[in-house]
């Protein structure tokens, strides 16, 4: 199996220079691949070139198509050589705020959360994005959808396979009010183990910046944070007065190590949207 940084990095050029699909077997041939892998890749593409055409909602991104967002440039070779989009595809061409946490927030957070995302669209028109996994991810797509705003999921899956199951009914209210779903797998493709952590780098990645509303220091949201501080984001994270309203041991951990700023006021959201980092990151910025 080929992944996207070597084929970023060695084969992207072929694909450019190579007049066909004949030009490109010859070249794989001379770089050591059998008859047999050729053959079965070249099946596995035709198949999925056929999924593709039959679904008259899906669209293919390439590494190669004006329409692929630059943001992903941020991740270099690591980043998809193909996006699988359903929705409103114009929405990679907005400003977009990451909204993540944990799987489990406390009633409290969630309420918290949807005025925080009301905010950010009433305010500052920003597209909300997210992972739809349960929890804050939902929330954040959701409270988007109450404030007639725009919002992406980016899917551990593929779009036809959509995981978590409970969240089927909310992608589908993405997609019927003009959002976005995105993934980097093929249409029926299954989440893995290891798939929400390469969706949480997409996230990071296409986001403009990086809101952590709750989250334990073990929480998967903290890959999302690392990429986030790898890829030059501005993250911000909400910390309560009272933290007892939540688990909110892996927003106190990002300010104590500076991986973010602390959100909790609505006249310091601002802070969230700047373009760079700056000497701002473990600052406390008051209460919401």
């Amino acid at each position: 199996m080929v992944g996207n940084a070597r084929i970023n990095k060695e084969y992207c050029t072929v694909l450019q220079s190579c007049e066909n699909v004949d030009g490109l077997i010859k070249y794989l041939s001379s770089q050591g691949f059998s008859d047999v892998e050729i053959s079965n890749a070249k099946q596995k593409a035709v198949e999925e070139y056929y999924v593709v055409k039959n679904s008259k909602d899906t669209q293919i991104l390439t590494v190669f198509d004006e329409s692929y967002p630059a943001q992903l440039n941020c991740m270099k070779h690591k980043k998809p050589v193909f996006l699988y989009a359903r929705g409103n595809v114009e929405l990679l061409n907005t400003e977009m705020v990451a909204v993540v946490g944990t799987r489990k927030p406390s009633d409290f957070t969630e309420k918290v959360e949807k005025k925080i995302v009301k905010r950010i669209i009433d305010d500052y028109k920003l597209t909300i994005l997210s992972g739809l996994a349960l929890g804050c991810d939902a929330v954040a797509h959701d409270a988007a959808l109450h404030c007639n705003g725009s919002t992406i999921a980016v899917l551990p899956s593929g779009l036809d396979n959509v995981s978590p199951k409970r969240n089927i009914g909310l992608a589908e209210r993405i997609i019927d009010n003009n959002g976005l779903l995105l993934s980097e797998y093929p249409n029926n493709f299954e989440a893995t183990k290891y798939t929400p952590l390469a969706r949480d780098e997409i996230v990071a990645g296409l986001s403009g910046s990086i809101l952590v509303i709750e989250c334990s220091e073990e929480s998967g949201t903290m890959q999302t944070v690392k990429f986030g501080n790898k890829y030059n984001k501005v993250v911000g994270t909400y910390v309560p007065s009272d933290a007892s309203m939540g688990d909110y041991s892996g927003n106190i951990f990002i300010i104590d190590n500076k991986m973010g700023i602390s959100i909790n006021s609505k006249e310091k959201l601002p802070e969230l949207f700047k373009k760079n980092k700056d000497d701002t990151r473990g600052e406390q910025l008051m209460i919401f």
